[in-house]
């Protein structure tokens, strides 16, 4: 029944925030990785 609560028109709002969430989180991983590196194999 809550399927139609979903279902809002303000979905590609949503939508640019969901892909923006996933860029961050994206972003927020390469760097932990690049950071974990660099701490691991001072250079």
């Amino acid at each position: 029944m809550g399927k139609t609560v979903e279902r809002k028109p303000s979905s590609p709002i949503q939508c640019a925030l969901r892909e923006e969430a996933r860029a961050w989180i994206f972003a927020g991983a390469v760097i932990a990785i690049y950071l974990g590196v660099k701490l691991c194999l001072p250079f």
